[in-house]
């Protein structure tokens, strides 16, 4: 679930953040590359301005250039070694150009000497040229250089210095200027613009596909949601369509199981039994499968006795053994603690998974359940570990990577005949990593497997289970220790004239809610309809408190109006404290995630799924039973139908037995 939020909730956020990220990424690389640009071009202005103050002071004087001032002195023998010694120094300092300039009086200059000889080399037959301000700059008696735009006097191109030569009066009649290609600085600018241009386009692509992916993921999300809500109604309708007949087959079949029948007549009721409670079971694994899928299975943390615990999850799947030779052990310690913190359903339901397939893929030999509780930490939690070792068929090596697969069957020629859907293990594990335990396995083909889960699991005391009631667990002695059983729990009987209300549009839901709730000494009264429902609480509410229903429970699917709407009838327009407090149990075969919390919103008391649980039932009664419950056991029958036989046995407890009482091989 967390998983699915993060995507529907955050990916627009993250999406817009990551390409703010790129924006001020991108602007960040073009800042760090103008910058590198600027540090190039200051750092060769820097050496062109030392280049021209040392052209300046070494090569010549202002006195030795005012010998030149006419086209006619570049003829003589003295220019021609003041431009071999110009040149000398532009080869030393390897610079493009050295030259000289004068000033003169109208605002401009004028080229005297340089080391150029070639036929563009200037001089004194030049034209007189604009004082450009870094020139200016230097006649001023401060060296200075050029921008890229104008980089020498009338040419561009060029990185330049200007610097003063001083004559000795202090004047400065003439400026020496040194020029370098631009090419570095104009390369790296035209990079850094590239680069930025570059950046831009890639931005606007990533935006663009980033935004196109986006609204693809929307959509897609979208059909996914509209996927999980087919799937979710269409398991909603599978579950309420498979488990109300179950709740016939299973509840009639318990019916009839516990009066005096023939042995034949017995021993095909128990196979219908046993098959709608196998067949109930793979549809539980089923819509585990799909809550873990959609992230609606929640754990739900308390505090539960570890020998009830125990009790219950052996006693739940030692009946696998029938008549296989079997031996099976429980070791605990005397030290394991005498009460955990945790989700004990969703533990034993761990429990149970790997247990039932020790039992199942064991012919004969030995299942042993080992119980291991580690040293307690700060927090009041300790790791626990539960091992269940057989010596059955065992994994083959190459069976193990998909061991823990949805749907995933081991060796399905050997185990054919072994019922399942594969959804155990993949249950199990999902379950495990829920908890934030772990899950391994050990296998040898042929000799046995052993599965280790290990949960953190709170201490709710120090108290431990001590020698005597170890002991007992071990020896199957399970006595208070086990929850109570459908053999013999006692019954919670209404208060005389207790009233109560069963609303299902099916007959055959009725008659087992009937067989049910006989034993109570109850007045069971019936609908079939939500309208129905509505009315009789109506004209119960209006007549004398003797009329009134104890208890309702109320179906949830049922045409012309459903259950949910018959309680909120019930609830918001019938007038008096009655209509708004009488109890209403959701008695549904809708079982997925969710369902409870959405009967509670819509003003349910609380909830039983089909097919009906005798325990869970009793324990309803119990607790919304109006006035103190009187505690005794089952009345006599008045009906024509055979009594119940108090020495009978449902199936489940006649093998739960013979497997605790067979002896050791």
């Amino acid at each position: 679930m967390m998983v699915r939020l993060i995507k529907e909730h955050l990916t627009a956020p993250v999406f817009f953040a990551s390409a703010a990220v790129m924006m001020l990424i991108s602007a960040y690389i073009s800042f760090l590359m103008s910058a590198a640009s600027d540090y190039l071009k200051t750092d060769i202005e820097a050496r062109l301005l030392a280049i021209s103050k040392l052209a300046a002071s070494t090569i010549t004087t202002a006195d030795e250039l005012e010998r030149y001032r006419t086209a006619a002195d570049m003829e003589s023998d003295g220019y021609a070694e003041l431009k071999r010694r110009v040149a000398d120094f532009g080869t030393e300092s390897e610079v493009l150009y050295v030259y000289f300039l004068r000033g003169l009086p109208d605002g401009q200059c004028q080229f005297i000497i340089d080391n150029d000889y070639t036929e563009d080399s200037v001089g004194l037959a030049t034209d007189p040229l604009p004082v450009e301000p870094a020139v200016a700059s230097a006649f001023a008696g401060k060296a200075a250089s050029a921008g890229l735009e104008t980089y020498s006097v009338g040419y561009t191109g060029l990185l330049s210095a200007f610097a003063p030569v001083t004559a000795a009066d202090g004047s400065v009649p003439v400026v020496c200027g040194v020029d370098i290609p631009d090419e570095p600085v104009v390369l790296m600018r035209s990079k850094v613009r590239t680069t930025a241009v570059l950046l831009a386009v890639a931005l606007v692509l990533v935006l663009a596909s980033g935004f196109m992916g986006f609204k693809l993921f929307k959509r897609k999300a979208a059909q996914s949601e509209a996927a999980n809500i087919s799937k979710s109604r269409f398991l909603a309708n599978m579950s309420h369509e498979i488990r109300t007949p179950l709740n016939a087959v299973i509840g009639l079949s318990d019916i009839e199981l516990q009066k005096d029948i023939p042995e034949g007549t017995r021993g095909s009721l128990e196979k219908i039994y046993s098959s709608g409670t196998n067949l109930l079971a793979i549809i539980n694994d089923i819509l585990d499968i799909s809550k873990i899928e959609s992230g609606a299975f929640q754990i739900i943390i308390a505090d539960f006795a570890t020998s009830q615990f125990l009790a219950d999850a052996i006693q739940q799947n030692i009946v696998r053994i029938g008549t296989k030779n079997i031996v099976f052990r429980l070791e605990v310690d005397a030290s394991f603690p005498k009460a955990l913190r945790g989700d004990e359903l969703r533990i034993r339901q761990i429990l149970t998974n790997i247990l039932s397939n020790a039992f199942k893929y064991t012919k004969e030999g030995q299942v042993t359940l080992g119980c291991d509780c580690g040293t307690p930490g700060d927090d009041g939690s300790a790791e626990v570990t539960f091992t269940v070792s057989d010596t059955g068929a065992g994994i083959r090596a190459e069976d193990m990577p998909r061991l823990f697969d949805d749907y995933a069957q081991m060796d399905s020629k050997a185990n054919r005949n072994n019922e399942g859907t594969g959804l155990g293990l993949s249950i199990t594990k999902n379950l495990v990593a829920l908890m934030g335990g772990r899950i391994a396995v050990e296998s040898e083909y042929g000799k046995g497997t052993s599965f280790m889960v290990t949960l953190p699991l709170g201490l709710p005391g120090t108290e431990q289970l001590g020698p005597e009631l170890a002991a007992d667990l071990a020896a199957g002695r399970f006595g208070k220790a086990a929850g109570r059983s459908k053999k013999d729990f006692v019954r919670t009987r209404l208060p005389s004239g207790g009233k109560v209300l069963v609303v299902d549009d099916l007959d055959v839901n009725l008659l087992v809610a009937r067989g049910l709730l006989k034993h109570y000494g109850l007045s069971i009264d019936t609908a079939t309809s939500g309208k129905e429902a509505v009315d009789k609480v109506r004209a119960a509410a209006d007549g004398p408190e003797s009329d009134r229903y104890d208890i309702i429970f109320m179906d949830h699917m049922m045409p012309v109006m459903d259950g949910i709407e018959a309680t909120r009838l019930i609830r918001a327009d019938l007038d008096g404290d009655y209509a708004r407090s009488v109890p209403i149990i959701a008695l549904t075969a809708n079982a997925l995630a969710g369902s409870r919390e959405m009967f509670l919103e819509h003003g349910f008391s609380s909830f039983i799924s089909k097919p009906i649980d005798l325990l869970q039932l009793d324990e309803e009664l119990a607790r919304w039973i109006r006035g103190k419950p009187e505690a005794v056991q089952a009345p006599p029958e008045t009906s024509l139908e055979p009594p119940l036989d108090a020495s009978r046995e449902s199936p489940v407890e006649a093998a739960r037995q013979t497997a605790l009482e067979k002896p050791a091989v």
